[in-house]
């Protein structure tokens, strides 16, 4: 295959569009270009283009995945899965995947610390955290780690920020009894166990009726 042309994207000022006889090639990385001395004229094999190719999507991969941990923090799974989205292949996947880990880009500890953090002043129990740590695909190694780093009183300080909103609700209901288990089915939902409901339940009763 002989290169005919390069010339610069329009739309990605880093990259740039390779051309041969036969037309369109790929588009890669100006520094691509310039680390395998590609120019006009130059008569390269087809084996030798499909390994600059795919070294390029890794390299392409790799910053893509540099990009969308910058907006926020991800496990390892859900990373992945974008990065397929996004129309990477497999092997692909795999070596950026690597360079990301090997950085330290990618640590499913120090991300689940932060979502369970996040989750918590959400006012989620801790089995509902747990649950969507797993759904976020999280080693269960880390989920065990960060799970036994939360204490009984942030499990507490979690019920009461989200019992608050759920009392609000339950008053609707004029029927104490059925107050009480609307309630309770609601903390349910949100991860917490019927004890810790119960107390919760209790203690906004009790200042209920001290105001």
């Amino acid at each position: 295959m002989i290169i005919t042309e390069i010339a610069a994207c329009k739309k990605s000022k880093d990259r740039c569009n390779i051309y041969c006889e036969d037309g369109f090639v790929c588009a890669l990385f100006f520094d691509t270009v310039l680390e395998y001395k590609l120019k006009p004229r130059l008569n390269i094999d087809n084996k030798q283009m499909e390994k600059i190719i795919f070294e390029d999507d890794c390299k392409r991969c790799f910053m893509k995945g540099c990009y969308l941990l910058s907006i926020r923090s991800r496990g390892e799974k859900e990373l992945r899965e974008k990065l397929k989205e996004k129309g990477f292949e497999k092997p692909v996947i795999e070596i950026a995947m690597d360079m990301l880990i090997k950085r330290g880009y990618i640590d499913d500890y120090a991300f689940a610390t932060e979502y369970v953090e996040y989750l918590q002043k959400k006012g989620y129990g801790s089995f509902a955290v747990k649950q969507r740590l797993y759904q976020k695909g999280v080693d269960k190694e880390a989920i065990e780690m960060v799970m036994s780093e939360i204490s009984k009183d942030d499990n507490i300080n979690a019920a009461m920020e989200y019992g608050r909103k759920a009392y609000v609700r339950a008053l609707r209901e004029e029927d104490c009894y059925k107050r009480r288990n609307k309630f309770i089915a609601a903390m349910g939902r949100h991860g917490f166990d019927y004890s810790i409901a119960k107390d919760v339940y209790e203690n906004l009763e009790k200042e209920s009726k001290d105001d």
